[in-house]
């Protein structure tokens, strides 16, 4: 790929982009959100139109016309969002769009004997082991990730995109991680998570015996959470701390136990009784439950606030503007305008759009369900400032993350989910403070009821 130029409304994505890929290799493609990488991958696939540069594979010319055109070619696609077919099974998921035939039926044993095949293998050792028996065919993998040790482990060379232009190729034992993070944002990071100096204060809510009405769900679950405090909760996946969250907020019923909020009972049986209670909860699939795609940055920004701009039996345009802006400067959103649809934004910077709404609503407790899943490192930077910011005002933060390093350096403790019950909690300065050893505990401690 060389030259690749792409231009949506009001800004440009891709900037003279270039990309080789030899075969047999991984190649790792690095850069912060929004640096154009998603949109380089689409324009290979057939989902974009590049506007200039070319695209060659083994030598010849190409332009893939739909990503069923690139599938027929040889080249597959697996997106970072998971968007699957909801109402079909994980098989028909798999072949989608591909079903092999026989005598002009769709071959169902065939589908099934391949897929069980997948299915093994899911862990992320068995993973690595499937690209590298890849490459050893011959195929050549272009790998994006966030997370460093992955990089570092698994790819063979390392290009680095900023602001929708190639910034470097180097092979990945040349290169150390902070000389991936440097060239990713332009500035030295010496410090992995911001200075935490937030001091807690007095129990805010309590949460006592709390018990989901539908199982499999968080059972018997007892803990406090103080103003100005940041409660991590880990878990290992299925371990319900989703469902914790969901249960306090409303999104999901509560069979049995108390939410008190200064000393207060409160129901929260709908997440729009929970708003008006002081609580926001930002959710994990923020393109499923988070975003409304097709709408602006400015609907996406006020729409869990609207009573605050009634004007009459209107809505006052100039206040929705300047907490629109208010947002875009404060979350550091890389956007062209307010006007944007949000679903041109890239992940990193529509998760800060949703954090901006949820904080125009001025919540006394902030539910944060993986804040910075699939962020780059300097933009998790800014999420965990803005999240030990909010403690340094007094607001209580409880945030799920399966980082445990990040639960680690931003928590003041953490709260261990165990097969929908709550295993321990960690407390910062006596129970965990470096990493290595807590990292063995809250395993432990995640594994206590599975």
């Amino acid at each position: 790929m060389l030259d690749i130029e792409k231009q949506f409304p009001g800004v440009k994505a891709l900037d003279h982009a270039k990309l080789q890929l030899r075969p047999g290799s991984i190649h790792a493609l690095m850069g912060e959100n929004g640096a154009g990488k998603s949109t380089l991958m689409k324009c290979l696939f057939g989902i974009y139109k590049k506007d200039a540069g070319s695209i060659r594979m083994n030598g010849k010319e190409i332009n893939f016309t739909s990503p069923r055109n690139a599938l027929d070619h040889g080249v597959a696609m697996v997106h970072q969002e998971l968007n699957q077919v909801l109402y079909r099974s994980v098989m028909e998921n798999m072949w989608l769009g591909r079903f092999p035939l026989k005598a002009g039926l769709v071959d169902h044993k065939k589908m099934y004997n391949d897929t069980k095949s997948v299915l093994d293998d899911l862990e992320i050792e068995h993973l690595f082991r499937i690209m590298r028996r890849l490459c050893d065919q011959g195929v050549g993998i272009i790998y994006i990730s966030h997370k460093m040790d992955e990089i570092k482990r698994i790819s063979d060379e390392v290009t680095i995109m900023r602001d929708g232009q190639w910034i470097s190729t180097d092979k990945t034992e040349n290169l150390s991680t902070d000389d991936i993070i440097k060239r990713m944002v332009n500035r030295e990071m010496t410090n992995r998570f911001p200075a935490k100096d937030n001091v807690p204060g007095d129990v805010l809510m309590e949460v006592s015996h709390l018990t989901g009405k539908y199982m499999p769900t968080c059972q018997d679950v007892s803990f406090e959470l103080r103003a100005g405090e940041v409660l991590g909760v880990a878990g290992l996946v299925g371990s319900r701390r989703t469902e914790l969250l969901s249960t306090i907020f409303g999104i999901m019923a509560r069979e049995s136990g108390e939410i008190k909020l200064n000393g207060k009972p409160i129901s929260n049986k709908t997440p729009r009784q929970s708003i008006k209670n002081g609580f926001a909860m930002l959710t994990e699939e923020r393109r499923a439950t988070g975003i409304f795609p097709y709408a602006n940055i400015l609907f996406n920004t006020v729409i869990s606030n609207l009573g605050s701009y009634k004007k009459g039996p209107l809505l006052s345009d100039k206040k929705m503007t300047a907490d629109t802006d208010w947002s875009i400067s404060s979350m550091h959103i890389k956007t062209p305008s307010q006007k944007t649809l949000i679903k041109n934004l890239s992940g990193g910077n529509q998760q800060k759009v949703i954090l901006g709404r949820w904080l125009l609503t001025k919540p006394d407790v902030l539910l944060l369900d993986e804040p910075t899943r699939g962020i780059d490192v300097g933009a998790k930077y800014e999420i965990y400032e803005l999240i030990l910011q909010l403690a340094r005002e007094g607001k209580a933060v409880m945030m799920v993350s399966s980082e445990m390093p990040e639960l680690i350096g931003i928590c003041d403790r953490i709260l261990v989910m165990s097969n929908g019950h709550m295993a321990g909690i960690l407390e910062r300065g006596k129970d965990f403070g470096g990493i290595e050893n807590e990292q063995e505990t809250i395993m432990r401690l995640a594994a206590q009821y599975v």
